[in-house]
């Protein structure tokens, strides 16, 4: 692994078990047992690391929505989805869950585009849902498709951290099978026939 990678994947490590704000560069780069000018010769500030790593992250989020996109929508691919992006801020925590300090570095940078993605993210939910209604899987009509958009929106925001906050010693999966869990109650109030029983293939995939 190349010094750059393993840097971002320990200072990750750190951020996830203390959070972004208590870790500071000499801390790790104690842990990768170099000096703190060596490290700082890849990244010279701490928020270079953040905002490499939320870089990362959103890249890979793009990445699962493409691929999406390629085949028939539907309750199920789109359950699975969100399943894959949950496990992806799980694997982030330690920069998704928010304080006020780590939100200011996010918006205050341009060359993050923060802004951009958000809406492009909503945008994605919207088109989304819109081939979920056209293909027979949910019931919404426009109103109800721009208020599944923001609950999603609110969904990705607050439901890691309220699981975080609230089950100490809860593994991964379990944290993610209970926020999709509450998603798909939320989706089942619009679902069809068709949309149920492809939620009911998307739960014996899973295992339930």
């Amino acid at each position: 692994m190349a010094t750059r990678e393993k840097i971002l994947v320990t200072a990750l490590q750190l951020f996830n078990e203390k959070g972004y704000v208590k870790v500071g560069v000499r801390e790790i780069a104690r842990a990768l047992q170099m000096s703190p000018g060596n490290l700082s010769y890849h990244f010279p500030k701490k928020e270079d690391l953040l905002f490499e790593l939320l870089k990362s992250y959103s890249e890979q989020n793009t990445i699962y929505f493409s691929h999406f996109q390629q085949e028939e929508s539907s309750i199920d691919r789109f359950l699975t989805l969100m399943t894959k992006i949950m496990h992806a801020q799980y694997q982030h925590r330690g920069i998704m869950v928010g304080n006020f300090e780590l939100h200011s570095d996010i918006w205050g940078q341009d060359t993050l585009n923060y802004r951009h993605t958000h809406h492009r993210r909503r945008g994605d939910l919207e088109l989304i849902l819109t081939q979920l209604r056209d293909a027979g899987q949910i019931e919404a009509d426009a109103d109800d498709i721009a208020f599944l958009v923001s609950m999603l929106t609110l969904f990705g925001k607050y439901a890691l951290h309220e699981s975080l906050f609230t089950s100490n010693g809860t593994s991964e999966s379990e944290v993610v099978d209970q926020n999709i869990d509450l998603l798909i109650r939320q989706l089942s109030l619009f679902s069809t026939e068709t949309g149920s029983n492809s939620i009911e293939e998307y739960l014996v995939t899973r295992g339930n």
